[in-house]
């Protein structure tokens, strides 16, 4: 696809990234550590991240209402954690599995950091010569051709061939006597096609570009500059000019090494066992219900129940092999878009998240050969998620002995919170608990000053 597209989730993320190394910049002047429970301490990093993701209904209290309810939820996780270590869960192979594959995922984080985002530098230069970009306007014509052949025909004159928009949604002009053309600017497209693009001199056609289907040739038959450049404009902007050119490094970079890794690995999905899994994937979907969209818990748990099949080999590849049963369990854990459209759609969708959960496994042993599960990082995500499995264990386990006990079960919910309740604050009294609240209302959130509340309607009305 030539026109770049952006993942919300990833904006989220970067979104995320961004204001949390700013609020730890902020913050690396005071105490670490805002509370402890027993030997188990709680970092202003662990608190920052619970307040940010808490719901609205804890972070519109107030600063010190909400700061309080969320150090206090994460206290309660702890000591429930605790709690589930005392009954012996760290032995529980099902949370062991499930922690291993958080611990696997922060280990790619971490082998990423390594060999692509830190090793990326930006020189003032391509910085300059994007801004230069920047402020150019293309006007640019786009002939589509099936075939190689007609490619090679084609002669300067190229008036009578009609124009195929670059991507949908280009603006798309009738300009002068060039008949309709695409206005282009600078990260509109994907990096190949925008250095053919300004590479070319006015009325100059491009060698034969082709995108995996189609050949194309581009012509650009004008172009505008700004001729009202600045250093405050450019400075302005430089931000936004060094994030465009470090995530195209980044991808470049990533894509690399993906293959450099990937290639010893010799993958091989058995199509057999891809075609059992595709049949199983279809006919759970009742017809009504197809449509573009990933499968559902029902989907996984409804072929878990064939047990027939599940320790079937699907993947092969060096560092170890897959039967369907590991790829049900990573998907389950790290869901990826398949499409209803057709069977054939299921069957390519299968084929594709088989290939990214093996690329995530096979990196995350090439993370542990180069010693990254020892990275503090690794070390609290690995932690964090034990806390929330027993934690959560714990919580389940009550409940069922509740539901065994209540000859009436009509008031159940309302007997579990204060049997939690009470429950929780037994392990209270049982512990030694310090919060160090001038350090707690200390730190800085994204929010440091502004409402949580924001009413576009009352604030346009007032």
């Amino acid at each position: 696809m030539m026109q770049l597209k952006f993942n919300i989730r990833l904006i989220f993320l970067l979104f995320f990234i961004g204001w949390t190394l700013s609020c730890e910049a902020l913050n690396n002047d005071m105490p670490d550590v805002v509370a402890t429970v027993g030997n188990r301490k709680i970092s202003q990093k662990e608190f920052t991240f619970a307040y940010e993701f808490a719901p609205r209904s804890t972070t519109q209290l107030g600063k010190r209402t909400a700061f309080n309810k969320t150090i206090n939820k994460i206290i309660d996780k702890i000591l429930l954690a605790e709690e589930g270590r005392s009954r012996g869960y760290d032995n529980d192979t099902a949370i062991d599995r499930i922690t291993d594959f958080y611990r696997r995922a922060a280990i790619v984080r971490e082998l990423y950091l390594k060999h692509v985002r830190d090793p990326v530098i930006i020189s003032e230069e391509e910085m300059r010569l994007a801004y230069k970009k920047l402020k150019t306007t293309l006007y640019v014509k786009n002939y589509v051709f099936e075939d190689i052949n007609e490619v090679k025909n084609i002669s300067s004159d190229v008036v009578d061939i009609s124009h195929i928009p670059i991507f949908t949604g280009v603006k798309t002009i009738r300009y002068k006597t060039f008949g309709l053309v695409d206005i282009i600017h600078w990260n509109d497209l994907n990096k190949n096609i925008e250095e053919i693009l300004f590479q070319l001199q006015v009325n100059q056609l491009s060698e034969p570009y082709f995108d995996g289907k189609r050949y194309h040739i581009f012509q650009i038959v004008d172009k505008e500059y700004d001729i009202f450049l600045t250093e405050n404009d450019f400075y302005s902007k430089r931000l936004s000019l060094q994030k465009v050119i470090r995530r195209r490094k980044e991808h470049d970079i990533a894509f690399n090494y993906m293959k450099k890794i990937m290639k010893p690995q010799n993958l091989i999905i058995k199509a057999n066992s891809l075609d059992k899994l595709t049949d199983l994937f279809w006919n759970l979907r009742k017809q009504s219900e197809i449509m573009i969209q990933s499968p559902t818990i029902r989907e996984i748990t409804g072929i878990s129940d064939n047990a027939n099949i599940l320790y079937e080999p699907i993947a092969l590849f060096h560092a170890g092999d897959w039967t369907i049963e590991d790829f049900l369990f990573n998907y389950e854990l790290k869901p990826i878009d398949i499409r209803y459209n057709s069977k054939m759609s299921v069957k390519s969708g299968l084929k594709n998240a088989i290939a990214i959960l093996v690329r995530d496994y096979v990196l995350s042993e090439q993370g542990i050969k180069e010693g990254l599960e020892n990275n503090t990082a690794v070390i609290d995500e690995v932690q964090h998620w034990e806390d929330k499995l027993f934690s959560n264990k714990v919580k389940r386990d009550l409940f069922s002995d509740l539901v065994g006990s209540l000859p009436d079960t009509t008031e159940l919910e309302k007997y579990y919170d204060n049997m939690l309740s009470e429950f929780l604050q037994d392990l209270r009294n049982k512990s030694h608990i310090e919060v160090d609240t001038s350090a707690l209302y200390a730190v800085i959130t994204s929010d440091e000053g502004l409402p949580r509340k924001i009413d576009f309607v009352s604030t346009l009305i007032e």
